[in-house]
């Protein structure tokens, strides 16, 4: 085995988040283009890295593959997925439409206080000077606006955003200004309890962050064949 393999001598994990917290790396490693499409996972490797069983690796692998990032193939192993920025902007999509429903159900359920709560999110992300508080603001202003959907909802939501290359792409001043601009008509919509253009605001606003994604990843190299 290659000392470089990217997740070799990782710090150990508590045994009850194993699978998590190698769906985790794993997940960061591929989005961040550091085991490429079609790459196979060394799940030996995995294991002893963290002086672990394979059965969590296993785990994380399953969990993987629902989220498309990786292949599991019956006596050959795993592989990471190819995906084109179209899967990507599919994704981001997709995520917009199931985000648009939240943000519909947040125009009719929150209450003014909520509401109030939300305008302060907003501001204090317009007002943020550097990513980490651009990105607390941010998680505040959703996290509002996703409380009002049903658990179901919540849980369709985190499943597509964990598998989001957003932290390639997110907090810089391009996407903090238009991001801006998306979260005020958002806001506005919310505030006049008109859930068809809190909707439509919301998954604009997801639509196009899959843009800036697909941007930011082939500027980074990250489909190296594709043209930049």
């Amino acid at each position: 085995m290659a000392e470089n393999v990217p997740y070799r001598n990782r710090k150990p994990v508590k045994r009850e988040r194993f699978a998590e917290e190698v769906a985790s790396e794993l997940r960061e490693l591929i989005l961040a283009g550091k085991l490429a499409s079609g790459e196979r996972i060394d799940q030996d490797a995995v294991a002893e890295s963290h002086g672990m069983s394979r059965l969590p690796v296993r785990e994380a692998l399953i969990a993987l593959e629902q989220e498309g990032l990786v292949v599991n193939t019956p006596r050959r192993g795993a592989y990471v997925a190819e995906f084109s920025p179209e899967d990507v902007l599919d994704q981001y999509e997709v995520y917009g439409l199931v985000a648009g429903i939240a943000a519909a159900r947040a125009a009719e359920r929150l209450t003014p206080d909520e509401i109030t709560d939300l305008r302060k999110a907003h501001d204090q992300f317009v007002k943020a000077k550097g990513g980490a508080a651009q990105q607390r603001s941010n998680e505040e202003f959703h996290r509002i606006i996703n409380r009002a959907a049903s658990r179901r909802l919540r849980s369709v939501l985190g499943l597509l955003a964990r598998s989001m290359p957003s932290h390639h792409y997110m907090f810089d001043s391009a996407w903090a200004a238009l991001a801006a601009h998306h979260h005020e008509q958002v806001l506005v919509a919310i505030e006049h309890r008109d859930a068809t253009a809190a909707r439509a605001a919301m998954t604009e606003h997801l639509v196009a962050s899959g843009k800036q994604a697909v941007v930011a990843l082939k500027g980074k190299g990250f489909w190296r064949d594709a043209p930049r």
